[in-house]
């Protein structure tokens, strides 16, 4: 095994394409100067090109319509050497470019693994007018018209015959789902920045615009003028542009008592306006008919000014002061509390009379509903703001034995709730409709959030994804994310996004250590595991100024470019909604359970996946609401296509749920239990069910199919650390073993006042994935991949159906150093598949974004496996088998 830097090959310099149309035009040049080329795929013999060409007429003299009659258009993986010295017509994209000869240019051009050279001379280059010399945008496809010859083996058009040069800009479709399939991301933040074309981005996140956008006075890159222009260039550019929008705030806007949106500010519970104080910030009130107007509009005006999608930042609008959002606002240490506006106090007197009979009004001490205030009420009972903040964080749901103690306080925040639910319900089918019906466009419509609290999964049925902040960030060699992010594609059914890490430690190590080898290993293990990595120009905290961030972590547009080419160039591979799930396991992650015990429902969904992906186990996240917040979506058919499920921890549950995982375990499914087991129902009351008992008395026994395991251990003690709030061993393993689990990162956990966690040894560890993988291999018949790979060594497979059928293998090299940022190359890496079953293999390859080319690897079928080697692995590659 060799050390080294890791910095991917560029295949070739981005530029980019403005042309609003194709363009085709002539010219002429000179065999004498076709430079050397890259290695081509094609298999032929050598042949040399033809000593005298006929002279085709030009594509003036023929006409348009004539072009076909003259020039077959043919695709590239069909050529041979039949067809050396006939005038044909190829389309693909430039995978290597070198423009360094002062003669002219010469590209190949490529689709899938096939590619033909191309060589145009210096005259044909100058006539392309200046802004059109920055050349392309990796989703454009170039259409070249020539006599084929070849030349040391590989394919190329003579260039005295090259007659038509066409930039195909890709269109963008107006009424697609564009969001569903593979897109290159960038946080943008303001100005256009100069790095967003260098690393060949399609979907630009423009932050920030459409706060400063609409303050009295906005910046000179926040007006009309600009942001128009900056999209403009974007969509030339092929890129999409998404704005993102918060529902609540507008952050370094200060409203005078003049302006008309100062009158739809929050109020908090002293009847003053909620404001931001440090930055300065305007906050509205999503239950004000002035504020839902304002904000529908601002949405309206992006679509005016191009937008292909929406991004709703804050979405749990004023019911923010009540979802256990910690957030140090307006001069609180966790926010005002909520607000109390006059159309707050209106909307919870009419919420308490639908709720409540007239008696037990009174019994709240409310006489007289009519002319009732709650802010009135609790400062009578001598709570303050102060008082209401504090409280407002048990909502968080990381204790769940916290008690609101607040008079009406809990009917108060679920009032928030369904009325923040109505409000985006609302503004989403408005602002889609109004993109359909004025400008024929469907937008994509995401969320800013992440799948922890309970607070969340209200929201999750109305947008198209997530591209938020994963909570957590694992440091190789420990620590994995990627089932977050099929979590999160389970969640919504589009690839879930993750936004740049602003977590003080996060941010301070990878700005120490400089970590754009991290960063790659981060962006390989979304796009591996159905999500998406969103690119920003540098690491830092929230609020960081201009002079500070030049001096942290800027991102290398060189690796992003060679990273998101692969990831653009082979989206057939990464076109989920034609993927299929290949695993025999799941994992709940539950929203009942989340709803009771947060932290040991998370801690041990956590600590099973990390077991399970270390063990090379396939295995689905799901989730399954709980039929308050999120439809109860357990079903029969769902379970029924998993041999194993495991239950982290999942101590709350729906009847209905109880007699789906019954009937499973009936039908010869295995059930896991971490932890405590159904002792609630979804409303946290006791959960009294015969299915319950009947499932906890279903042991597996000798030659029954199925069972359930009850793993439930209310009490660990390893190697002297003890810990009672934990229920079971992979919990355990997650927080003593993975979590923060670097000498590196512990040097840095000052900086949020904590101490470093005790950690177990690894043999200690080796334990429990020991126990686990016996397990497992007790209840499957056959694992999807045999665990032959080094624990630093993730795999995650698919199968793709159209048009033919094929295996999807990724490959992801967490053998990595944080202190030198190094990535430590694999090799001979021996994997173990399970053989298809339906159809013959034929064909086994490797790509990746670490070296050119393809590699076609020899394989065999024994005992049921298909087995080949891989002869490395630096950090990702992508295995096909057709």
């Amino acid at each position: 095994m060799t050390p080294i830097q890791h910095r991917p090959r560029r295949l070739l310099p981005i530029l980019s394409l403005l042309l609003l149309a194709p363009l085709s035009f002539s010219c002429a040049g000179s065999t004498q100067n076709i430079p050397p080329t890259v290695e081509n795929t094609a298999t032929a013999p050598i042949m040399t090109p033809t000593e005298e060409v006929e002279k085709l007429p030009t594509l003036d003299e023929l006409g348009e319509s004539d072009v076909s009659d003259v020039y077959q258009e043919i695709d590239l993986c069909d050529l041979n050497a039949d067809r050396v010295g006939d005038p044909l017509r190829v389309t693909g994209q430039i995978t290597y470019l070198d423009d360094s000869a002062p003669e002219g240019m010469y590209f190949d051009l490529q689709k899938e693994h096939c590619q033909v050279g191309v060589w145009l001379d210096q005259s044909l280059f100058e006539t392309l007018a200046a802004d059109v010399q920055a050349l392309l945008a990796l989703e454009n496809e170039v259409a070249v018209t020539g006599i084929l010859y070849m030349e040391g083996g590989e394919y190329m058009l003579d260039p005295d015959t090259v007659e038509e040069f066409v930039f195909q800009r890709t269109q963008l479709d107006p009424s697609g789902e564009w969001w569903a399939h593979p897109q290159s991301y960038h946080y943008g933040e303001g100005p256009y920045e100069y790095d967003i074309q260098e690393m060949d981005i399609t979907a630009l996140h423009d932050w920030a615009t459409l706060g400063e956008a609409f303050a009295p006075e906005p910046q000179v890159w926040a007006s009309e003028e600009e942001i128009i222009e900056r999209w403009d260039n974007a969509h030339k550019e092929g890129m999409r542009v998404e704005a993102v929008l918060s529902v609540i705030d507008m952050w370094y806007i200060v409203y005078e008592p003049g302006d008309e949106v100062y009158n739809h500010s929050g109020i908090n519970l002293m009847g003053e306006h909620i404001e931001y104080k440090d930055p300065v910030g305007f906050v509205g009130c999503t239950n004000k008919h002035g504020w839902q107007e304002f904000t529908r509009q601002r949405i309206f005006k992006a679509i005016d000014w191009g937008a292909d999608g929406i991004i709703i930042d804050d979405y749990e609008g004023t019911s923010r002061w009540t979802s256990g959002v910690g957030s140090g606002i307006a001069g609180s240490e966790h926010g005002p509390g909520g607000c109390f506006c006059e159309a707050c106090e209106a909307g919870f007197r009419a919420y308490l009379q639908e709720t409540y009979t007239e008696d037990q009004l009174v019994s709240f001490g409310i006489i007289d509903i009519d002319n009732f205030d709650y802010s009135d009420y609790l400062r009578e009972r001598g709570w303050t703001m102060e008082m209401l903040g504090a409280e407002s964080v048990k909502f968080s749901g990381w204790d769940s034995r916290a008690q609101i103690n607040i008079p009406l306080y809990q009917d108060y925040a679920d009032f928030q709730n369904r009325e923040v639910v109505k409000f985006l319900e609302t503004l989403k089918q408005d602002a889609l409709a109004y993109a359909r019906d004025n400008y024929g466009r469907e937008i994509s419509w995401s969320v800013n959030a992440s799948e922890v609290t309970y607070g969340t999964h209200k929201f999750y049925d109305m947008f198209d994804r997530n591209m938020g902040g994963i909570n957590y960030f694992g440091y190789p060699p420990l620590g994995t994310e990627g089932y977050l992010y099929r979590l999160g594609y389970a969640i919504h059914g589009n690839p879930r996004l993750r936004d740049i890490p602003r977590n003080d430690v996060v941010v301070a190590v990878m700005n120490e250590y400089q970590t754009h080898n991290l960063w790659t290993i981060k962006g390989a293990e979304a796009y591996a595991n159905q999500g998406a990595l969103v690119e920003p120009s540098f690491f830092a905290v929230e609020g960081v100024s201009d002079e500070e961030a030049e001096t942290l972590l800027q991102n290398d547009p060189e690796t992003r470019s060679a990273y998101n080419t692969f990831y653009l160039q082979h989206a057939d591979l990464f076109d989920f909604p034609s993927t299929a799930t290949m695993a025999k396991t799941a994992v709940l992650y539950s929203s009942p359970s989340v709803h009771y015990d947060m932290y040991r429902h998370t801690q041990s969904f956590n600590g099973i996946s990390e077991i399970l992906t270390d063990l090379h186990v396939q295995f689905d996240p799901l989730f399954i609401g709980d039929g308050i917040s999120y439809p109860d979506n357990l079903d029969a058919e769902t379970l029924d296509r998993y041999d194993l499920v495991f239950l982290p921890n999942v101590s709350a549950l729906t009847r209905d749920q109880a007699a789906e995982l019954l009937a499973y375990v009936q039908s010869g499914g295995s059930l896991v239990s971490l932890g405590r087991f159904g002792l609630l129902d979804e409303n946290s009351d006791p959960l009294e069910s015969e299915d319950i008992q009947a499932l906890k008395e279903r042991s597996p026994g000798d030659g029954e199919e199925g069972g359930f395991f009850d793993l439930y251990e209310p009490f660990l003690q390893m190697e002297g650390i003890a810990e009672g709030n934990l229920h079971d061993k992979a919990a355990y393993y997650y927080q003593y073993y993975i979590e923060n689990n670097h000498p590196a990162v512990e040097a840095f956990l000052y900086l949020i006042e904590e101490q470093p966690t005790p950690h177990i040894s690894d043999a200690a560890a080796d334990r429990i994935r020991a126990e686990f993988s016996d397990l497992v291999d007790r209840t499957l018949s056959s694992r999807v991949v045999l665990d032959t790979l080094s624990e630093s060594i993730g795999i995650q497979v698919y199968r793709h159906e159209d048009p033919e059928p094929k295996i999807i293998l990724h490959l992801l090299n967490y053998n990595y150093e944080l202190e030198t940022d190094t990535v430590i190359e694999q090799e001979e890496i021996q994997v173990a598949l399970e053989a298809p079953v339906g159809w013959d293999v034929s064909r086994v390859s490797v790509i990746s974004p670490d070296f050119d080319g393809e590699q076609e690897l020899d394989f065999v079928i024994e005992e049921g496996y298909l087995r080949f080697t891989v002869p490395g692995l630096t950090i990702w590659d992508v295995v096909v088998i057709e």
